[in-house]
C-alpha cells in the first residue's frame, strides 16, 4: 500500500473521501472505501480478506492522529452502488417468463425492496396479490425506485410460475427450491402468509406490515417507507 503523505486534518478527509454537511457540521462518509480485514481486527466475525465497511464520522470529534492512522488502512474502490443485502448479493432471481436475472443488476438502483411471502394455495394471498399488482403498476408509472421480490411457498415450480402468470405484477421471484427462500423467511421471522416485508437496499427493515400499508395508502406508502 502506498505511503500516506503528511497532510492537515481536513485535507485527509476531502482528498480521499466524501464529506457530508449536515446541521452545519461536516461528516466523513467512507462507504466507498474497502478496508483489509487483516489490518482491522475483530470488526467482523466472518473471515474475509476484503469487505465493505460503511461508516460516517463527525469531523469535529476526530483528532488528526486518528485520521492519519485510519487513512493508512483505506484502499480506494469504486463507490458502492450494487445491492448490498448479503443473502441476495451475487444471486439469480427469475421473472414470470422463467428467465434468470442478476439480483445485483436489477436491484442496484432501487431504494426500497419489498419481499412478498405468498403462495397460490393460500386464499388470503390470492385476494391480496391483485391489490399488490395494482400498487406495483402505479409505482412504475411514477418511476419510484422500488422492486418486489416474490418468495414462494408454492409446492412446485410450475405452481410458482402459474401463480405469477395469473395474478402477479412484472416483479421478480426467488427461484423455486433455492436456499434463499428459507434464509429470507428466517431473516424476517415469517410465521404466516401473505406477508409483505419492506426493506431498504441494505436490508434494514422499514415495515413488517407492508400489506396493510399497501391496502390503506396505495403508492403513497412509498413516501413513508423511504423517509
Amino acid at each position: 500500500m502506498s505511503q500516506v503523505e503528511p497532510i492537515t486534518r481536513e485535507e485527509s478527509l476531502t482528498k480521499k473521501s466524501g464529506v457530508i454537511r449536515k446541521n452545519n457540521k461536516k461528516f466523513l462518509d467512507t462507504t466507498d472505501y474497502q478496508i483489509k480485514s487483516s489490518q482491522v481486527k475483530n470488526q467482523r466475525k466472518k473471515k474475509r480478506s476484503i469487505f465493505y465497511w460503511p461508516l460516517i464520522f463527525n469531523l469535529e470529534e476526530l483528532d488528526e492522529t486518528f485520521l492519519i492512522s485510519y487513512r493508512k488502512l483505506l484502499v480506494r474502490s469504486p463507490k458502492l452502488t450494487s445491492f448490498e443485502m448479503e443473502i441476495l448479493s451475487g444471486q439469480q432471481l427469475v421473472n414470470k417468463n422463467r428467465n434468470s436475472v442478476s439480483a445485483d443488476d436489477v436491484l442496484k438502483d432501487k431504494d426500497i425492496i419489498a419481499f412478498y411471502f405468498s403462495a397460490h394455495w393460500c386464499p388470503p394471498c390470492r385476494m391480496f396479490t391483485p391489490v399488490l399488482a395494482d400498487f406495483y403498476e402505479e409505482t412504475k408509472d411514477k418511476s419510484l425506485p422500488l422492486e418486489i421480490i416474490f418468495v414462494s411457498s408454492d409446492r412446485s415450480e410450475d405452481a410458482l410460475f402459474d401463480y405469477m402468470s395469473e395474478a402477479h405484477g412484472d416483479w421478480l421471484a426467488v427461484p423455486f427450491g433455492s436456499p434463499m427462500v428459507e434464509q429470507l423467511k428466517k431473516k424476517f421471522n415469517v410465521q404466516g402468509i401473505p406477508m409483505l416485508i419492506i426493506t431498504k437496499k441494505d436490508g434494514t427493515i422499514v415495515s413488517t406490515n407492508g400489506r396493510s400499508d399497501v391496502e390503506n395508502k396505495g403508492a403513497n406508502a412509498f413516501k413513508d417507507w423511504s423517509n
